[in-house]
Formats: C-alpha cells, sequence, structure tokens
C-alpha cells in the first residue's frame, strides 16, 4: 500500500499509508495504517480558516488545494521535484507543506 488522502465535507484532511518521504504531511515520517487529520494551517489564523478543496496524491507526495481568505493555494509535501510543481506556485515556507 502507498497513502492515500481525502477531503471530508468540512474541509478537513484525513491521510494514511506509508510516509518514507513525508508525503502525508504529519511532520514526521511515521506510516499512519489509520486515517489521522491533517493541519493545514501555516499562519496565525484560527485553523478553522483553511480549508481543503482537493487533494492529490502520487507515489511519495501529495498536493492539496487549500482555501484560505478567498483563494485557492496549492500545497505540497513530501518527494516533490521542482517538474513536478513550481515552487512559487506552494504555500509560505512556515508550513510543514512545500
Amino acid at each position: 500500500m502507498w497513502h492515500g488522502m481525502a477531503v471530508t465535507v468540512g474541509g478537513s484532511v484525513l491521510a494514511f499509508g506509508r510516509n518514507h518521504k513525508g508525503q502525508l504531511g504529519t511532520g514526521d515520517k511515521d506510516n499512519r495504517w489509520q486515517p489521522v487529520t491533517i493541519s493545514l494551517a501555516w499562519d496565525d489564523t484560527d485553523p478553522d480558516y483553511f480549508r481543503a478543496a482537493q487533494v492529490a496524491c502520487g507515489m511519495s507526495h501529495s498536493m492539496v488545494l487549500v482555501a484560505h481568505k478567498g483563494r485557492l493555494t496549492a500545497c505540497t509535501t513530501g518527494g516533490v521535484l521542482p517538474a513536478q510543481l513550481p515552487h512559487a506556485l506552494c504555500c509560505p515556507q512556515t508550513s510543514r507543506w512545500c
């Protein structure tokens, strides 16, 4: 099994599976065989103001489209290569994503 993600009705992200490249967005490389909720917040704003619109999983990376303050931002994690998603499209460096 590789890894998977799901968006809940409320806009949260659940992640599970292998995490050898940090592709789950948990901030570590521990595998998760039960779904865990992933934090999408990257600033001091209440985490409830960050909502996932869509997720996509590659072999060892993930991408989440995050809705925050009226904008959609592409955030990636894991073994992402620049050709897969240009860094300029990523969320701020203060996030564990990107």
